[in-house]
This record gives C-alpha cells, structure tokens and sequence, in this order.
C-alpha cells in the first residue's frame, strides 16, 4: 500500500518503511498540495502535524480535502482536526456528550457580556477562542477587572461587525487538586502524567514538574470518553477538585512530545501503528465474502 507522508518526517517515512508500506513524499505546505495529492493518489495519508498553531486551518483543511474528495484515509481525520485550537468546538461536543468539564459560556456581543460579567461569580476565568499554550487566558477576581478587560476587548456595538476573534470564553474557576495530562493514540493511552506546579498554569514547558503516578481508573475514564468522541489521537488535560470529582479542562490534538521524547517514546511508530490499524479494519469492511 501507498502512504502519502509530509516529506519532512523522516521518522514517519521509517516507521512506514517497518509496517511494508511505501512511502510518497508529500509536501503537505505547498501552495499547490491539493495538485500534488491528486497527481499520487494513495491508500492513505499521515502526517504529524506539528508546529501549527497559528496555521490551524492547514490541518483541517488537508483532512477534509483527503477524507471528502479524495475519499482516502487521513491521520489524523477532519472529525480530530475539528477539536484542534477552538474552544468553542470543544464546547460544543463536551456539551452534546455530557461530558464532565468546568461550566463554560460563550460570550458573542458586548451586551451578552456586559450581562453576565454583571451576575457572574468571581473569580472566573476567560480564554480566547483560539488561545493554546495557556496563551489568551486571563483571571478576572471581580467586575472592576471585568469592565477593564471589557473595555480592552473592544466588541462591536454593531452585530453584523463581530466575528469569532471577539468571542469571549468564560469557564468557572475549580478548586483543583490534581492536573494530568493523557495522551491517546485512537484507543490505547501511550502516556499519563500528572502535572504539579504551585502556579494556574501548570505546562511542562513552564516549569511544571511530572509525575507518572496516575491512577489506572483516570486512564480508563479518558478512554471511556475516547470512545465516544473516536479521535484519532490527543492530549487530554483534565483535572480533579477538592471533591475527587474529574473534569476535562481541554483536548490538544497537536500537543508538545518532550514528554515522550524525555521517555524515549517514538511517536511515529505509534501513529503509523493506528494507520496500519484502521486501514485494515477498512480493508476488512470492504472485503466481500
């Protein structure tokens, strides 16, 4: 079988050279990728989409084009590539599978905001749509500090004027104990660690220290909810209050790797594992007997 890869990654073109698949360079950034593509038509395509955090749009983009038009295999698909970078996304899927997270609103004018930073519980927290990182998140303790980053937000009067970079994402402050980071690759967890940091953000790259001391139940409870959601692979960052209770603070579809780079953990292979994994399920399905 033929596998498109981002050319780049040699460790992809390797880990497919083990599984006996044949590689075809791709470049996955060019201005004519789509020519590309449909010139080497392939059984699938995989890339490790790394490094894109103000291109998001790229990996929905080749996802949906592979998926929809060329009708082939993508890794990782257009339904995880949804979730990637948008809060709002991610709002709506945690609220239409009742999944456990913090209580989160989505402010989209200045009147509805003005309304709820009025009546709101402080302290709260309000991230941007498209933050990452713990970039664009911000601790408001009360309506003074509201008003102020209000004032800065500069939301249209005019409706017709606002887009999603004036959207305003609230979530409730927990009282939390515990932060993990789990890692899936579809439904096996090939990382978990908990994060520990005096500080509200607690990132490696920030300082945070690590521990792998996790409770078997939190893996099981994130592959309960992978299930559901079917992604291809993720960062899950969740955490537990005071009351023992877990929630998902948020999924990263493109996450860090020094983790699982400190751990000697090779991500390809585990990628091109789950290629190999799902494009035979869908040979099988599509075997006549």
């Amino acid at each position: 079988m033929k596998i498109g890869y981002w050319e780049v990654q040699t460790d992809i073109r390797e880990a497919l050279l083990e599984k006996g698949y044949k590689p075809v360079p791709l470049n996955w950034h060019a201005v004519d990728w789509h020519k590309q593509f449909s010139k080497n038509i392939c059984d699938a395509y995989i890339w490790h989409p790394h490094a894109l955090h103000v291109q998001w749009f790229k990996l929905w983009d080749r996802s949906f084009f592979i998926e929809n038009f060329l009708k082939r295999k993508c890794f990782p698909g257009s339904v995880t590539a949804y979730l990637f970078q948008n809060k709002q996304h991610q709002k709506y899927i945690f609220d239409y599978f009742r999944l456990p997270a913090p209580v989160t609103e989505i402010l989209i004018s200045k009147q509805q905001a003005e309304e709820f930073f009025s009546l709101a519980s402080y302290p709260i927290l309000v991230k941007d749509i498209w933050g990452y990182g713990g970039y664009g998140i911000s601790k408001i303790s009360n309506k003074k500090e509201a008003h102020e980053y209000l004032r800065k937000k500069k939301i249209p009067i005019n409706k017709d004027r606002i887009s999603e970079k004036h959207y305003i994402y609230t979530q409730e402050l927990l009282e939390i104990n515990e932060e993990f980071r789990i890692i899936t690759v579809g439904s096996q967890v090939i990382m978990a660690y908990k994060k520990i940091s005096k500080h509200l953000l607690k990132h490696v790259w920030r300082g945070a220290e690590i521990s792998f001391d996790v409770d078997p139940k939190i893996k099981e409870k994130v592959r309960e909810w992978n299930k559901k959601l079917n992604l291809d692979w993720c960062g899950w960052d969740l955490a537990k209050d005071k009351h023992g209770r877990l929630f998902i603070l948020e999924l990263n579809p493109i996450f860090g790797i020094k983790v699982l780079e400190s751990q000697g953990v090779n991500l390809a292979d585990y990628l091109v594992g789950y290629l190999d994994e799902i494009t035979y399920a869908s040979r099988r399905r599509s075997f006549k007997f």
